[in-house]
């Protein structure tokens, strides 16, 4: 990973577009109600991040949309789309969905996704299986992925690791490698910084920043503040994912798999 951050490679990050949700998860990793809003002007931000990164030879190897929940905001997601579709800094193009409101998924961005991983929260595979037929038909190059886990990392919780254990935390994290975040015109280390640190700072992307600080930042060596409070790399007990305080899953399920029917069979 710090072989690949030097060459400045990065080879998984993700951007929010949006800090709300149709799901109300118990614990939810993004905290969800919670989050702060991830940008002002998400479009002209998004695409002058890119331009920034493109500017000083950095790619990005696969960049997932996520929110949120981000077909909440069916424009935004058709223009951000489009923009990181035909970026240099980006190689592949991802959405990350519950899946459950396929109505703001504009058919005409489908193949500006070489991916749409839909994180399942149905009890069956029916939601993921109309989905796969959708997107074969409209977008056959696409691949649709579904995510079923069993148990979550917890992400709530009062945490205060010593600085032996922040250390070694930061150096063994799965989230620095997977979820590299460019939120509110910043670069952050992982996808939790932003979400529950407002107050921690990334790297600001800006006119002056060039390829070295973005190489320093990824790669130190000393892990930051918040490693110290991070729950999920405390390792405490695993939470069951998904569970919500109503029956919206299956309401919102029936309302789907109703649209993706009729866009299938018209």
């Amino acid at each position: 990973m710090l072989k690949h951050f030097a060459n400045g490679y990065i080879p998984e990050a993700e951007i929010s577009l949006v800090h709300r949700c149709t799901l109300l998860c118990n614990e939810c990793g993004f905290n969800i109600p919670n989050q702060s809003i991830p940008w002002s002007n998400p479009v002209g931000d998004i695409a002058e991040c890119l331009d920034i990164l493109q500017r000083e030879g950095i790619v990005i190897g696969s960049l997932a949309l996520l929110g949120g929940e981000a077909t909440l905001v069916p424009q935004m997601l058709s223009d951000v789309a489009k923009i990181a579709y035909s970026h240099p800094a980006v190689m592949e193009l991802e959405l990350v969905t519950n899946g459950l409101t396929p109505q703001g998924l504009h058919v005409d961005v489908l193949t500006c996704f070489n991916r749409i991983s839909i994180s399942q929260y149905t009890e069956d595979n029916q939601l993921l299986d109309a989905w796969s037929l959708w997107v074969e038909r409209f977008a056959p190059s696409v691949e649709v992925i579904g995510r079923r886990n069993s148990l979550w990392d917890r992400m709530f919780g009062k945490v205060q690791l010593t600085e032996e254990e922040s250390q070694i935390a930061f150096d063994s994290c799965w989230y620095r490698k997977h979820c590299v975040t460019i939120e509110r015109k910043q670069l952050f280390l992982c996808s939790r910084i932003p979400k529950f640190e407002p107050l921690e700072r990334g790297l600001l992307l800006k006119k002056e920043t060039k390829r070295q600080d973005v190489i320093d930042y990824l790669t130190m060596n000393t892990a930051p503040s918040s490693c110290s409070r991070c729950v999920p790399m405390a390792k405490l007990n695993q939470i069951t994912p998904g569970i919500q305080p109503d029956d919206r899953i299956i309401r919102l399920e029936e309302r789907a798999l109703t649209y993706l029917s009729d866009q299938i069979s018209n």
